[in-house]
């Protein structure tokens, strides 16, 4: 885990992790598992784009409270906007 992602996580009270069908899935698995660690509640956002999102879902699936699939990019900024993300 870098150091800089050790210091955004300290103190957060929620951690947000976006992916693609074809990008992010690793990083946001990181940052899952640490989360999950740290006891920090955490929302998955997975834009499906041109493949299907199944290894972001799949990745995402064990940290995420809450875990939303949209093809609609403006649907996932709307909902980062109401997080105040």
């Amino acid at each position: 885990l870098t150091g800089s992602l050790k210091g955004e996580l300290e103190g957060a009270d929620v951690a947000v992790m976006v992916a693609t069908g074809d990008a992010g899935a690793e990083a946001a698995s990181i940052i899952g598992r640490e989360s999950f660690r740290r006891r920090i509640m955490t929302a998955g956002l997975v834009v499906r784009g041109r493949q299907e999102p199944d290894d972001a879902v799949n990745v995402l699936r064990p940290y995420a409270s809450v875990l939303v699939v949209s093809s609609d990019e403006q649907y996932i900024a709307d909902v980062l906007t109401a997080l105040r993300a």
